[in-house]
């Protein structure tokens, strides 16, 4: 899109047209390069660069950075992006309405809830893929996403672990809570990525840091309630 025009001295400015794309931004670098911090620098990046127009002098001279560390970043999310683009795991044009992914996610985190496995992987594509970036694990398939979510998150017990829908880079995502004792803590965020009406692709981030810029908290009863409901209010978007 076009450069957005802003004083580079104005900052109740910049701070406005900033947090409308922050969070997806933030999604997204974080996806790309796995680290919560990297991710920060990275958007900052891409807004003085590739929203508000500036210059890479400009863009290091603002975030007291070298221009060889601004060009360097960019060219590691590009490159990322391209390799996403070619492998069609960007979300594509005409995605479904967010009523219809909610619904979907929906179903997932009612199977989930009730340890259905069958139930679960119903919700998703015969070829959905799980990340877990960083690490350089992937599973493809209903059959081995199964076998997953049968063995490894809390040993199997899904009924430990309670998902609160939220929204993420634009589309629906769960943030997990792991019970311990009469609390609920922190576990991970998935990413669920629709394509042709079903689950495509689920992106898993167990970083209990990502909780707060989700407007979610670090800990709260147990059981944690959906978001506007129960023990707290989930404000992402």
């Amino acid at each position: 899109m076009p450069p957005v025009q802003a004083f580079p001295r104005d900052e109740q400015a910049f701070a406005a047209i900033v947090e409308r794309h922050r969070r997806e931004l933030h999604v997204h670098c974080y996806r790309m390069l796995g680290s919560f911090e990297e991710a920060e620098d990275a958007v900052q990046e891409t807004l003085l660069r590739d929203v508000l127009g500036f210059s890479t002098a400009e863009t290091s001279q603002i975030l007291r950075a070298s221009q060889a560390s601004v060009t360097s970043a960019l060219q590691r999310a590009r490159a990322t992006l391209e390799s996403h683009r070619a492998s069609g795991r960007l979300r594509p044009a005409g995605a479904p309405d967010p009523a219809a992914e909610r619904a979907l996610a929906d179903r997932f985190t009612t199977a989930w809830q009730a340890c259905d496995i069958s139930a679960l992987v119903s919700a998703l594509g015969e070829d959905c893929l799980l990340t877990m970036p960083p690490a350089p694990l992937a599973y493809r398939g209903r059959a081995a996403i199964a076998t997953f979510f049968a063995t490894v998150p809390a040993g199997g017990d899904l009924t430990a672990i309670r998902l609160v829908p939220t929204r993420a880079n634009g589309q629906p995502a769960v943030a997990a809570y792991l019970r311990d004792g009469a609390a609920a803590r922190a576990y991970g965020i998935m990413v669920l990525t629709v394509h042709a009406g079903l689950i495509g692709e689920i992106t898993g981030f167990a970083d209990p840091s990502l909780f707060a810029p989700f407007g979610l908290p670090q800990q709260t009863d147990w059981p944690p309630g959906r978001a506007g409901q129960g023990s707290f209010s989930n404000t992402a978007t």
